[in-house]
C-alpha cells in the first residue's frame, strides 16, 4: 500500500511540474493584471486590489446573494505557481553543477511568491498626521475601522478595549469580560451621510441633534467614508442607546457602577512604543506657480524605551525607517503646518531584493554555462 500511495504521488508532482501547467498560470496572472488594472478606474486601487489579487476567486453576482467564481482570483493563482515551481525543483531541476543557475532562477521565483504572500497578509498601511509641535505615539488606517471602549478611571492610564470592524455586523453583540456592560450593533453602516436631525430612540450624546443615512462606499482613493453606527448599552443598572460615527471628533461618554467609559467609532490605530512630533514643515513651489516642488517634516523622534531621541528629515523619495516601518512625506494641510506621513509596515519588504539576486545570479551562471558549453562544442567542431 505504502509504495502504491508513494507511486500516486510521484504522478500528482510530475502532473503539477508540466510546463503546460506553468504557461496556462502566467497567461492567468497576465490577464488578471489586465482586469485588476481597467477596475481600478471604477473602484480605485484598494478595493480592486482587495477584489482581484488578494482573493482566491473572482465572482459574478447575477443576483443579490448570489456569487458565482468566474475565474481564479490572486491567492489561487499564486498558490498554484508555488507548487508548479517547487513540484519542477523537485522532478526536472536537482541540484547539478549543470542546473545551477536554473535551481537559482527558480528559488528565486518560489522567494518572489513567498514575499507577495507576506505582503498580502501581513502588510498594513496608516496616515500619520500632525500638526507642527504635536507629538504622537499611533498611526491611522484610511479604511479599517474599530469600536473601541476607554476606561478612564485608571491612574496613569487608559484601558482600551477595541472591537475590529469584522465584529461590527447588525444584530451582533459585543462584550468583553473586563467590562461590566454589552454593546449591541442595532445597525451598522461602512458609509453615510450625516443630518442635522435627531437620531429616533436615543437621549443622550450627540444622536440627540444627528442622524445618519446610508450611503454607498466611496471606492476613489482620495475618499473617506463615514462610518456609523447606532448601538444599544446594556447593563444591570445602566441601559442607553447611543450613535457613533467617524465623522465628528467627538466621543460618547457614560457612567456605568461610577466608572466612566469612553466609546468612540474610529479608524483603526497601530501604535507605537515611541513618538513622533513635528518640528517644522516645509514646502517649496515652482516659481511663479501653486505647484509644489518638494515637501518636508522635520520630526523628533523620541524613544523612552531605549533613551533614543534624535531629529531626523523626512522628505519626498528619502522615508524614516525604524522598527519595522517606514514613514514617507505623503501630504499636508492647513496652511502648510499641518504634514502627512504614510506608515507602511511590511515584513516581507526584503523578499523582492533577494529575489532580484537570486534570479540575476541564476541567469548569469545559466548564460555563462552554455556560453561556455557553446565554445568547447565549436572548439571540438574545429
Amino acid at each position: 500500500m505504502f509504495n502504491s500511495i508513494k507511486s500516486s504521488l510521484k504522478k500528482v508532482i510530475k502532473a503539477m511540474a508540466s510546463l503546460k501547467i506553468t504557461v496556462l498560470l502566467l497567461i492567468s496572472l497576465f490577464l488578471l493584471v489586465i482586469m485588476v488594472t481597467l477596475a481600478q478606474v471604477d473602484l480605485g486601487i484598494y478595493y480592486a486590489t482587495q477584489r482581484y489579487l488578494n482573493s482566491f476567486a473572482i465572482y459574478w453576482a447575477p443576483n443579490k446573494g448570489l456569487l458565482v467564481p468566474i475565474f481564479p482570483g490572486g491567492y489561487t493563482i499564486g498558490t498554484l505557481l508555488f507548487f508548479n515551481l517547487v513540484a519542477a525543483l523537485a522532478t526536472r531541476i536537482w541540484l547539478k553543477p549543470k542546473s545551477y543557475g536554473l535551481w537559482l532562477i527558480h528559488m528565486g521565483l518560489l522567494s518572489l511568491l513567498i514575499g507577495s504572500g507576506i505582503t498580502s497578509f501581513k502588510a498594513a498601511e496608516s496616515q500619520l498626521a500632525f500638526s507642527e509641535g504635536e507629538s504622537k505615539y499611533y498611526s491611522e488606517s484610511t479604511r479599517e475601522i474599530e469600536l473601541v471602549v476607554i476606561d478612564t478611571s485608571g491612574e496613569t492610564k487608559d484601558a482600551v478595549i477595541s472591537f475590529p470592524e469584522a465584529l461590527l455586523k447588525e444584530g451582533s453583540e459585543l462584550s468583553h469580560n473586563t467590562l461590566p456592560f454589552t454593546i449591541t450593533l442595532n445597525s451598522y453602516s461602512t458609509n453615510s451621510t450625516l443630518e442635522n436631525k435627531a437620531t429616533p430612540g436615543i437621549q443622550n450624546g450627540y444622536g440627540q441633534h444627528i442622524s445618519s443615512r446610508p450611503l454607498p462606499i466611496f471606492t476613489q482613493d482620495d475618499a473617506r467614508n463615514i462610518a456609523t453606527a447606532i448601538v444599544s448599552i446594556d447593563s444591570d443598572n445602566y441601559k442607553d442607546k447611543l450613535l457613533l460615527t467617524t465623522g465628528l471628533e467627538a466621543t460618547q461618554v457614560i457612567q456605568v457602577y461610577d466608572t466612566p467609559y469612553r466609546i468612540e467609532l474610529r479608524h483603526k490605530r497601530y501604535y507605537v512604543l515611541y513618538s513622533i512630533q513635528l518640528i517644522d514643515f516645509q514646502r517649496k513651489l515652482y516659481p511663479g506657480t501653486e505647484i509644489p516642488h518638494s515637501f518636508s517634516s522635520k520630526i523628533k523622534l523620541n524613544n523612552k524605551k531605549t533613551g533614543e531621541e534624535r531629529d531626523v528629515l523626512i522628505y519626498m523619495n528619502h522615508p524614516f525607517r525604524y522598527e519595522g516601518k517606514t514613514y514617507f512625506q505623503a501630504s499636508y494641510g492647513e496652511n502648510e503646518t499641518l504634514s502627512v506621513l504614510q506608515v507602511v509596515e511590511n515584513p516581507g519588504w526584503l523578499f523582492p531584493y533577494i529575489s532580484s539576486t537570486l534570479i540575476s545570479l541564476g541567469l548569469l551562471i545559466h548564460f555563462l554555462q552554455m556560453l561556455i558549453a557553446r565554445l568547447k562544442k565549436d572548439q571540438n567542431h574545429a
